[in-house]
């Protein structure tokens, strides 16, 4: 019971360990020989070589292009609860933080922060009472950048004040004058451009973009973004900060949304468009997590919070274009309604404590819009959501965002818990077969749009019958 709950029978090789030890019989000899059977029938599986591409693709990231060491001592500006929880990661790896706010009940929030992840690890004896402490006192806070403040000793400084492209300019270029010119500036930012962000300041070679995903303490990625002005060493930096928190480092060209909220917003996109056209909330997050996600698409625009979504949804369609231009749904939910998800009590589902039911303003808002309803089966709410994903990590790998496919899977797996037994959305396209995930998406283009219109590399591979993988 408990493995299916974890894996919800998508990885067979724990249920194949638990039969094994059923079918020993305490004869250890026999064992072995039923170990080695169950093993032979693992090996080759679809699922097992997606497993083994990522393991490579993990270890691949591990090792820098350039060498870098890390910092000795971190400031992060902004007590939020990305603040918080950055301070809380760089302290845990041995390193003392500097946290700074504008007000000291900012500031104490921020330790606040730290303090709940520290206990969390206590109660799951992960970590001694002790340990706990000696990590809490590794962060201090203070109200200023100046002289005196402490971050002239830190050799990175990390952002993460509100998602606001002018306030995060005025933030950077304030502390920019207080901190050592070899100090390496990073924003936290999760969609902003670090090219825009670095115009204000007098050495904008010495930002990137560094993008912890929320919550910190559970997420194993970081983006580290090379902005086109970035230097080589400030990037290495960074990253060797992010690998010294033990954080899974995928390195990635600035453009709007960076790799993953780009391929992930236009998921959540079309899967609002779909609840428009007569879709329920329940069944699209029905058919999502019965196909490998963590969560459903609407039970994660409201854990993210219906305010971020939607404001990285607009930064998005501003970067592209019509092919992200944001459901109406998702507008009216914020702008109208009002909702902000989980931590308002209220978005696409109403939360109570651990107890989550459909919220029915919602299907009152969408009478309003009028739009012409279809029957909505499981396999148009699988191709309209997950080749949406295929086709805009297609056009990353066409731009060079990211290194690799391998690479990008990679994130996909560790940012948005895309299932590992599929491999990411390029090694699930490679065993759809390329020529007829083209063939889907231009059938979904003529029916739903342009925006399904295929990448031209998915077009130009198709025809060569080569795959994302191993072309």
């Amino acid at each position: 019971k408990e493995v299916l709950k974890k894996t919800k029978g998508l990885m067979p090789a724990p249920l194949a360990a638990i039969e094994v030890l059923n079918l020993t019989g305490g004869d250890f000899a026999n064992g072995l020989m039923i170990e080695a059977q169950a093993f032979a029938h693992l090996a080759p599986t679809v699922t097992c070589h997606n497993l083994i591409d990522a393991f490579f693709a993990s270890e691949e990231v591990k090792k820098p292009t350039v060498p870098a060491a890390p910092p000795k001592q971190v400031g992060v500006l902004g007590a939020g609860i990305m603040g918080g929880g950055i301070a809380w990661a760089v302290a845990g790896a041995g390193i003392p933080v500097r946290l700074r706010d504008l007000t000291w009940d900012a500031v104490a929030k921020g330790l606040k922060t730290a303090g709940q992840y520290d206990q969390e690890l206590v109660k799951r004896r992960k970590l001694t009472p002790q340990e706990a402490s000696l990590r809490a006192h590794r962060i201090s806070g203070t109200l200023d950048t100046g002289p005196q403040s402490g971050f002239t000793a830190c050799d990175l400084v990390i952002e993460a004040v509100v998602e606001d492209l002018g306030i995060k300019r005025k933030v950077l270029a304030q502390v920019e004058s207080a901190v050592r010119p070899d100090t390496v500036l990073a924003s936290n930012t999760s969609s902003l451009s670090i090219a825009a962000m670095a115009e204000g300041l007098q050495r904008p070679g010495r930002l990137v973009g560094l993008h912890f995903f929320n919550p910190v303490n559970r997420m194993p990625l970081v983006e580290v973004v090379a902005g086109p002005r970035s230097d080589p060493d400030a990037v290495a930096r960074a990253a060797a900060c992010a690998r010294a928190l033990g954080k899974t480092v995928v390195q990635v060209r600035d453009c709007p949304g960076f790799l993953v909220n780009r391929i992930l917003l236009p998921y959540l996109n079309e899967a609002a468009r779909i609840l428009e056209e007569g879709g329920d909330v329940t069944a699209i997050d029905g058919v999502i997590t019965r196909f490998g996600m963590p969560m459903g698409p609407f039970t994660l625009a409201d854990e993210v919070g219906l305010d971020v979504g939607y404001k990285v949804s607009r930064i998005l369609f501003q970067g592209y274009g019509e092919r992200h231009a944001v459901a109406e749904s998702i507008r009216m939910v914020y702008e109208d309604l009002h909702l902000t998800g989980t931590k308002g009590g209220a978005g696409f589902f109403l939360h109570q404590g651990k107890h989550t039911a459909p919220n029915p303003a919602i299907r009152g808002a969408l009478a309003r819009l009028n739009r012409p309803h279809h029957l909505i089966t499981v396999e148009e709410i699988e191709e309209r959501c997950l080749l949406t994903m295929v086709n805009e990590a297609a056009r990353c790998i066409e731009e060079d965002i990211v290194a690799s496919p391998a690479q990008l899977d990679l994130a996909m797996l560790m940012g948005t818990g895309f299932p590992p037994s599929k491999g990411g959305p390029l090694h699930y396209a490679d065993a759809l077969g390329l020529p007829a995930v083209v063939d889907r998406l231009d059938r979904l283009a003529q029916r739903h749009g342009s925006r399904f219109i295929p990448a031209p590399i998915l077009r130009d591979l198709a025809a060569r019958h080569q795959s994302f993988i191993h072309h």
